[in-house]
């Protein structure tokens, strides 16, 4: 889910890109509101997944500061 949401942020920032200079209509308001909406679903998603595997993490940098 973190994933579709990252590609479905870099595919609407394109389309925006590509709008903008087309049409300030109807689909550039939509693919921003899309944009923006799936922006705080990205970070939303992002803090949970950091909460969910921070023993993972956690154990993860241990290990590597123990071996240097």
């Amino acid at each position: 889910m973190l994933f579709l949401t990252l590609v479905m942020l870099v595919v609407t920032g394109i389309l925006i890109q590509i709008f903008e200079h087309f049409e300030e209509g109807f689909t550039i308001h939509f693919f921003t509101a899309i944009h923006v909406l799936t922006g705080i679903v990205f970070a939303v998603l992002s803090v949970l997944h950091t909460i969910t595997y921070w023993r993972s993490i956690e154990s993860y940098i241990k290990s590597k500061t123990a071996a240097t």
